[in-house]
């Protein structure tokens, strides 16, 4: 996508952003971030910090708000004891460290700005100030020279990105035995763990079964049918028959062959062991687990395709992981300083609602923007 698209759907996506109540005020201009690179000290300021945060904020809030409700960045979404709203300053925090650096090493990629780039950036900037009101735009902190800041930032983000995972597929290597995939076909019959009870007298009637047997009465009929259709599907000549048996549909699975089955995520241990098992087209007897009952079938020993598509999802995960690593290695020689009272300063009280962006017809870009991450648009 040309910088020209990505700098329009900027000005787009925050034009209909409408203010809902007033907005606190601070000091734009104070320090928030301490950035000593040897004997040279920068600085990026409350302001701009402020303002990328509420960028953030407006997007989540029109596209989200509407049904995670009022209190969603009062939320612990991640179950960690921090709310939306720290998550996201958070990762405000280290896109900025982000940002800085990958600025800094730009020329170490060939990595610059055109004249094009820079009108495309300024035209984009002034767009956006004079599409929204000035109601809209004191709530989310922006100025012209936040906008040209924020775009150059995330243009030399996203650039460089693709220049160190570039360097990176040439570096890394996966091997055929981390790759290497066996895949099986399985049957899967779930058991209960839920009383069904409709009425309090089958409620209470559960209890006592419960009490007396380890299950209620509907548990116990649920699952002696998941039972029965497993082995009626283990005494199948092949899955063609047990679908018709049971009215089940066959999954495929695939795994390392290598991986001790305690390791393989995805499928219970109990399912590797007997899968390790097995001669290739093989079925199973029905194997019992803490969720229910399985069937499988060793469809290859070895899939030649799964390998193939595992070896390419393992080298993205370690070209990730290299770009990952040339970041963290440019910070650790940088010490960014967080004044973490300023910061405490930004806050979500104000939300942003009404107006939500159409950037293109049937089109959820919300991701895509959030990443910085390339957007193929209509003109």
């Amino acid at each position: 996508m040309s910088l020209k698209r990505f700098t329009k759907l900027f000005a787009v996506a925050l034009a209909g952003s409408m203010l809902f109540t007033g907005c606190g005020k601070i000091n734009t201009s104070a320090t928030l971030i301490t950035v000593k690179n040897g004997d040279q000290t920068d600085t990026i300021t409350l302001g701009y910090a402020n303002f990328v945060a509420r960028y953030n904020q407006a997007l989540y809030d029109v596209y989200y708000g509407s049904y995670m409700g009022d209190d969603m960045w009062s939320q612990d979404m991640m179950g960690n004891g921090k709310t939306m709203e720290d998550e996201t300053k958070d990762s405000v925090i280290e896109e900025l460290e982000n940002w800085y650096v990958e600025t800094l090493h730009a020329e170490d990629y060939g990595v610059s700005l055109s004249d094009d780039d820079k009108k495309a950036i300024d035209e984009a900037a002034k767009s956006f100030m004079e599409a929204n009101s000035g109601a809209a735009v004191e709530q989310i902190g922006a100025t012209e020279e936040y906008l040209k800041q924020l775009l150059t930032d995330r243009t030399y983000a996203m650039r460089m990105e693709a220049a160190i995972r570039k360097e990176g597929e040439g570096k890394v290597e996966v091997t055929d035995d981390e790759a290497k995939q066996s895949t099986i076909s399985y049957l899967f019959f779930a058991t209960e763990t839920e009383s069904a009870a409709e009425n309090v007298a089958d409620a209470v009637q559960d209890v006592i079964d419960a009490d007396q047997n380890g299950e209620t009465s509907e548990q116990a009929d649920a699952n002696e049918k998941a039972l029965a259709d497993a082995k009626k599907a283990a005494k199948a000549a092949d899955f063609n028959a047990a679908d018709i048996a049971v009215e089940e549909e066959a999954q495929t699975f695939s795994f390392n062959p290598d991986d001790d089955p305690a390791d393989v995520t995805g499928m219970p241990e109990e399912v590797i062991k007997t899968a390790k098992s097995l001669k290739e087209g093989e079925m199973s007897d029905v194997i019992t687990t803490d969720d229910g009952y399985y069937v499988i079938r060793l469809d290859k020993k070895l899939d030649k395709d799964a390998t193939a598509s595992r070896k390419e999802e393992l080298k993205n995960e370690k070209v990730t992981k290299y770009y990952e690593d040339i970041l963290e290695g440019y910070k650790a020689k940088i010490t960014f300083t967080v004044d973490d009272a300023n910061w405490e300063k930004v806050k979500f009280e104000e939300r942003f609602s009404n107006g939500a962006p159409e950037v293109s017809d049937e089109t959820d870009v919300t991701d895509e923007v959030l990443d910085g991450q390339e957007v193929d648009l209509n003109e």
